[in-house]
Order: C-alpha cells, then sequence, then structure tokens
C-alpha cells in the first residue's frame, strides 16, 4: 500500500489484479479498501488485447500481476466484440473495524459466526465476485480461509477433510461433479465437518441439493 501511494496513487484509483487464487489476493484486497482505491479484478484466462482494454478503459493507475501472466503484456494484438463493462461504485471511507460490521450480514445470514472453529474452502476463481466476496468476508470473521487454484472435485474433499472445512460456496456444476465421483470415492474421504454448502450463480436442483 505505501509503495502505490508513493507511485502516486490518490484515493479513488483504480488498481488492477491478475492472480491466480492465492493469500495475496485476499491481502491485495483489503489494503486498497483501507487505502480508498478501486479493485478492479483481472479474469486470468483474457487475452492480451482484453486485459489492454480493460486497463486502458478502467484507467488502471496500478496492476499487481503473477508472474506467470508477464507474457501477456509482451505484445498488443486487435481488440474483439463484446467488451466487458466497468461498474464502478464510490467506496466509503470506513476503518477496517467498520468494514467488518458492513460484512458481517453476508456470513450471519447463513449462521456463520466471527471466531469459533469455521474454515472457509474458495473453490472458485476470486476473478469472480462470490468467491472473492467469501473469502474475504471469512477473514474479516478471523476464518482460516483454503484457496483452490483450480477446481477438482476429489481435491475439494481431500481439503475439506484436511483443514475440516465447515463452510463453502460452489455452483451448481461443482456441486454436479462432486456427484459424478465414484461413491467409494466420495466415502474415502471424512467431510463431516461441513456445515454450511452454500450455491449460487444458477438455479440447483433440489435433488442435487439433497444427495
Amino acid at each position: 500500500m505505501h509503495g502505490l501511494r508513493e507511485r502516486g496513487l490518490q484515493p479513488g484509483d483504480p488498481v488492477a489484479t491478475l492472480l491466480p487464487n492465492r493469500a495475496e489476493v485476499i491481502v491485495v484486497l483489503m489494503a486498497l479498501f483501507q487505502a480508498g482505491w478501486n479493485f478492479v479484478p483481472l479474469n486470468s484466462n483474457l487475452t492480451t488485447a482484453e486485459v489492454t482494454y480493460i486497463l486502458r478503459d478502467a484507467g488502471a493507475k496500478a496492476l499487481i500481476a503473477d508472474e506467470r501472466f508477464a507474457a501477456q503484456f509482451m505484445q498488443y494484438t486487435s481488440g474483439t466484440t463484446g467488451r466487458p463493462k466497468a461498474v464502478q461504485r464510490t467506496l466509503p471511507s470506513f476503518d477496517p473495524e467498520t468494514w467488518v460490521q458492513v460484512f458481517s450480514g453476508n456470513l450471519l445470514r447463513y449462521d456463520i459466526e466471527p471466531g469459533g472453529d469455521a474454515v472457509h474452502l474458495v473453490t472458485s476463481p476470486m476473478y469472480h465476485m462470490s468467491p472473492l466476496s467469501f473469502g474475504y468476508f471469512s477473514a474479516h470473521f478471523e476464518h482460516p480461509v483454503v484457496l483452490m487454484e483450480k477446481w477438482d472435485a476429489e481435491e475439494a474433499l481431500r481439503l475439506v477433510e484436511r483443514y475440516r472445512v465447515t463452510d463453502t460456496a460452489m455452483v451448481p456444476t461443482q456441486l454436479h461433479r462432486l456427484m459424478q465421483l465414484p461413491a467409494e470415492v466420495r466415502a474415502a474421504y471424512d467431510v463431516s465437518s461441513l456445515r454450511q454448502v452454500i450455491h449460487a450463480a444458477a438455479p440447483c436442483p433440489i435433488d442435487l441439493k439433497r444427495r
């Protein structure tokens, strides 16, 4: 945060990230909120032209990226149709403690309380708002956050068992892929720690949820 201020960033300036699921995503987001900068998460599957377009359209003053994506900035190619549109919001000037109170309702509605033994598993890329938010909210509740860099159904079960995960958010496709695993594979993992599995993004068949 101090390094970006030294480079002249002012409150309200957009800061973009191009990162895989890793702890730095949440660290950067916390810093941006405290500094009053706007967050521009970039999909790591975008082409060079798409990334360049978004950075220019957003007027990003800084880019925080993983070194594995360095090649995407070596050349500029022509753009395509259907370009993404920005949604810019005015950020209130809250201290970190007030932010926790603001965010608390997003987890309390699912009976997830601050502190305790809760552990959250992020299963999707955090350039999407839902997994980013649940991970961020959980960190503010002082819950350990386990990050999956890419989705794998059996790996998700292994992580639940290893870290005693209590809550996670998934899309129906992920639930479906879990149930496509052979019964003996599913039975091989202890997932008894799970208390909440939250789904979003699309309608989910009731039968799938019950399974």
